[in-house]
């Protein structure tokens, strides 16, 4: 435009240029080397040991891989399972609170002192050990020392191998001091234990020699042996060996002469596979370091078993050894009156007064077997009155069937009818003391009064009932608790659960709880026990076939029913069970052989008003009516 002069920029703008975007660097080519020709080799061939052992480590690596995988799905698994069965065990145990409740104000409305009872036994079964009052811990008056000497003087009947009552009376000193001189100076006893190991093991006797030579010799004053056996025990053998040693008090309250008795804990393993275990040699060890001034002896044997233990071979093997012992000490009394003792290491609680009891039985020189009576710990029988019930019917129909000459139980017996009696059976699976003890009480019969049994019925010790209540709680009648002795997961079950411990703190299966099915169940199984014992061997049996020549099967069957209802109907009178709360029913009256229970009112009220007796006394009761 006209009158105005460009400006002249002072940056003034460069030629613009297009220039080509950047292109990225092609990147580099990869190129493949060229592979040389593979070179020709002649394999080597391979060894068979070297194929051997390759497969040999692929197989162990394929296994272990293996076991990894398993462990974690069961770890997963059992996790799982767990919280599942919480959720739905809290869910159920709400569920059955709400419906206590409701039963429970029903019940206090008709009978309050049915509820009353019904809280007192459900408060002492639900609290924990923690937070139970100290007067509410049952206490078995067995354990305690006042207790046991009241027991004892009341001088409870005692019955002889034939089951007659003896008679109490003053021992003759004189006449008993010039028989014990006598068995010294013969040198009876120890000739038949003599005679009895050579022929079980030869003349050089190898076997209980070596295991002998492990342990230190029977000291000269030892009046009494026992033997415990012990395989995966734990701390069991702590509280056994504290039973049998430091609770043991003489009646005026000192304790037991340690010189006079001694314990062999027979540590053993079933092969050469297995291993000792270390837990119970520990425990062993131990109560050695604690208490000093008993002889706690530890002898170690492997077996050569290749399926279940044979408990008659293990009991042998070890009583035997002991009778070795005695036999190599210097003649006396001592040696010729030795006193034997065998019993599993996982036994209850003992009386103070045990040994005692034992060790003054055995003043009388021709005792040759001594048996004084035990029962369950109270707190489980207070647990289940149902396992109560069931175990006073299996000891009284014991005893009423065998007129009190029962074979159960071992007791504590001489060397010397041991050894005329050939000792444990080596082929005995299971029941190995109630053989022996049968072979004894044989020997006894036969001895035209050599020998002497005594059955107390003083009850001396507590037995342990885990087995009982492990079959009971698999849903197994009592009855049936031996049926899968020797199993390998029934018995780590037992070693690994405190089954005793379980019944108490509850809750109990269905099929422990009291009621008129579960006593029908239990009673069953012992009504047809007996039928096949009374038509196998019974002589009043016997004596109706001999009487009755022409008689059919089915009245002979007809009499088998009868003396079996006979023994039955005898105990529930002595137990105080009315005849009208169960009928016998023979097979193929609507069914097999059974006993129908109608009611358990009578054990409930029993026990509601304090009529129910002790054990002790149960067995007084059962004991006037044989």
């Amino acid at each position: 435009m006209a009158g105005f002069k460009e400006k002249k920029s002072l940056n003034p703008a460069r030629p613009r240029t297009e220039t080509p975007p950047e292109t990225p660097p092609e990147p580099p080519r990869r190129t493949t080397p060229t592979p040389e020709p593979p070179r020709r080799t002649t394999p080597t061939p391979e060894t068979p040991a070297a194929r051997t052992e390759r497969i040999r480590n692929f197989r162990t690596r394929a296994q272990e891989l293996a076991q990894r995988i398993r462990d974690v799905n069961l770890r997963q698994k059992v996790s799982e399972i767990g919280r599942s069965f919480v959720a739905r065990g809290k869910a159920r145990f709400e569920r059955a609170v709400e419906r206590w409740r409701e039963i429970r104000e029903a019940v206090a409305r008709k009978v309050p002192n049915l509820a009353e009872m019904y809280d007192r036994h459900i408060a002492a079964r639900w609290a924990r050990r923690a937070e139970r009052a100290p007067e509410a811990e049952p206490v078995d008056p067995i354990v305690n020392m006042e207790a046991a000497v009241a027991v004892r003087q009341r001088n409870l009947p005692a019955r002889d191998v034939f089951g007659r009552r003896i008679r109490p009376s003053r021992a003759n000193e004189a006449a008993r001091q010039a028989e014990v001189a006598e068995i010294v100076r013969t040198k009876r006893s120890s000739g038949r234990q003599e005679a009895y190991l050579r022929a079980e093991y030869g003349p050089e006797m190898r076997l209980p020699r070596e295991l002998a030579s492990q342990i230190p010799a029977m000291h000269p004053e030892c009046k009494m042996s026992i033997s415990l056996p012990a395989y995966k025990e734990g701390s069991n053998i702590y509280k056994a060996l504290y039973e049998y040693t430091v609770r043991q008090k003489t009646a005026d309250g000192q304790s037991v002469n340690p010189n006079h008795f001694e314990i062999n804990v027979f540590l053993n393993k079933p092969n050469g596979r297995a291993s000792f275990d270390a837990a119970t040699e520990a425990e062993v060890l131990r109560f050695q370091r604690d208490h000093p001034q008993f002889r706690i002896n530890l002898i170690k044997h492997s077996f050569g078993f290749s399926g279940r233990p044979v408990m008659g071979e293990i009991y042998k093997t070890m009583v035997d050894t002991a009778v070795y012992r005695n036999t190599k000490r210097a003649d006396g009394v001592n040696k010729e009156r030795l006193i034997l003792r065998s019993g599993g290491a996982d036994a209850k609680e003992k009386s103070p007064l045990f040994l005692d009891s034992v060790l003054k039985a055995f003043e009388n020189p021709r005792l040759a077997v001594y048996k004084s009576d035990s029962q369950l710990p109270k707190e489980v029988l207070d647990a289940s009155p149902l396992l109560d019930f069931a175990y006073r019917v299996e000891t009284g129909i014991n005893r009423i069937w065998t007129h009190a000459q029962s074979n159960l139980g071992l007791g504590s017996y001489s060397a010397e009818v041991y050894a005329s009696a050939k000792g444990f059976s080596k082929t005995k699976a299971i029941a190995e003391e109630v053989h022996l003890s049968g072979k004894m009480a044989d020997q006894v019969r036969a001895s035209r009064g050599e020998f002497e049994t005594r059955k107390d019925l003083e009850v001396n010790a507590l037995d342990d009932p885990r087995r009982i209540v492990w079959a009971m709680f698999h849903g197994k009648p009592m009855g049936q608790r031996y049926s899968n002795f020797g199993g390998k997961e029934a018995e780590r079950s037992l070693r690994e659960v405190d089954w005793n411990r379980k019944l108490v703190e509850g809750p109990l299966p269905s099929n422990m709880r009291l009621s008129s099915k579960n006593l029908s169940r239990e009673m069953t199984e012992f009504y047809r026990r007996y039928l096949n014992s009374v038509e196998g061997g019974s002589r009043v049996v016997e004596r109706y076939k001999r009487d009755n020549p022409s008689a059919t099967e089915a009245q002979v069957k007809a009499k088998v029913y009868e003396v079996t209802e006979g023994m039955f109907t005898k105990l529930f009178d002595s137990m105080g069970v009315p005849r009208d709360a169960y009928t016998f029913r023979r097979k193929g009256d609507g069914g097999p052989a059974r006993v129908e229970f109608k009611s358990a009112k009578f054990l409930e009220k029993a026990l509601a008003d304090g009529s129910h007796p002790s054990y002790q006394e149960f067995l007084i009761g059962l004991d006037a009516t044989i």
